[in-house]
């Protein structure tokens, strides 16, 4: 921290252009995708952020990625034509503002109950990810610093002659396509991510769905519509980072029904809690119970349409 404290005091120019630069292309990167990345770093009203946000690599990947590869590229510039020091510290400089810019302000946001910014549940399961987030690309960029003096970046990287205004936006709308072909996929299409939602519930839990439903009269399609809702905005990787959690901060909301709990509980237990406690008997629901049954479960919106969405595409066809 003195190391750091002593490197802002002394800061030359030569390392605020190459931060000031970095920060304005990732954000121009994640601008080009239209979403309100990272306030709403699960959002089932957007496919894009859907189609990153069910895997853990891929996540990590589009939170990570663009923070350490573009402070590499620009700090090996600098380095190439400037010789500026410190590039380590630079680069975590870089992480440490694009980080708080986002999910610093998110986490603010959620701090003072701001209402611009959609709270799920589990609220301070959301800070804490936000928090992490904001450490690990801070992080990023220190890596993106310590990959900038390498001598293997150097050579890619044109001279001042060549530089001049455009380049910056020449070169964030390359690799925003770059990426953005990567990301775009045939999961763009709403029965394919609610699919791939069900296929990604073990048999096992399914089985103990049917026998839960069973024992208390439920509508096992409005239970397993609320299961692949809630796996796509909770992915396994995510409950199982909330598993961890629990440790510290008991209560909160467990397993694949986001059941409210003071303490851990896991997706086999939140399924019968939730369904002795809000679906028994709704094995003869009409399709309109069945709709406002939904909304009084979990009101919002976009929960809500997705719900809504898998409830009619698990019920039979023709």
């Amino acid at each position: 921290m003195e190391i750091l404290l002593d490197f802002y005091s002394k800061i030359p120019w030569l390392n605020i252009l190459p931060i000031f630069l970095s920060v304005i292309i990732i954000r121009l990167f994640y601008l080009a995708f239209k979403n309100k990345w990272p306030e709403l770093y699960f959002s089932v009203s957007d496919y894009t952020s859907l189609f990153i946000s069910v895997s853990p690599i891929r996540y990590f990947s589009f939170t990570l990625l663009p923070a350490i590869i573009i402070s590499s590229l620009i700090l090996s510039f600098f380095v190439k034509n400037f010789r500026i020091q410190n590039l380590e510290l630079t680069g975590l400089s870089i992480g440490l503002i694009h980080s708080l810019s986002t999910n610093g302000v998110a986490f603010w946001k959620l701090l003072s109950k701001n209402k611009s910014i959609a709270t799920f549940f589990n609220k301070y399961f959301q800070m804490s990810m936000h928090a992490f987030t904001i450490i690990l690309i801070s992080l990023s960029g220190y890596i993106g610093g310590f990959l900038g003096k390498q001598k293997f970046l150097i050579p890619f990287i044109p001279t001042w002659a060549v530089i001049d205004n455009i380049w910056a936006a020449l070169f964030s709308s390359i690799l925003t396509v770059f990426f953005y072909k990567i990301y775009r996929n045939e999961y763009i299409s709403e029965d394919i991510i609610i699919e791939k939602s069900k296929n990604s519930l073990s048999a096992s839990l399914v089985k103990h769905l049917n026998t839960i439903c069973e024992k208390y009269q439920a509508n096992k399609d409005l239970v397993m519509a609320i299961c692949i809702t809630e796996n796509i905005q909770r992915p396994l990787w995510v409950r199982k980072i909330e598993r961890v959690k629990s440790y510290v901060f008991k209560s909160g909301t467990y397993g694949i029904m986001q059941v409210q709990s003071n303490k851990y509980i896991d997706d086999y237990k939140s399924i019968e809690i939730a369904v002795e406690e809000f679906f028994k008997n709704t094995a003869s629901f009409s399709d309109n119970e069945i709709t406002n049954l939904l909304s009084k479960y979990n009101s919002d919106s976009k929960f809500l349409y997705f719900a809504v969405a898998s409830y009619y595409y698990l019920l039979p066809k023709g």
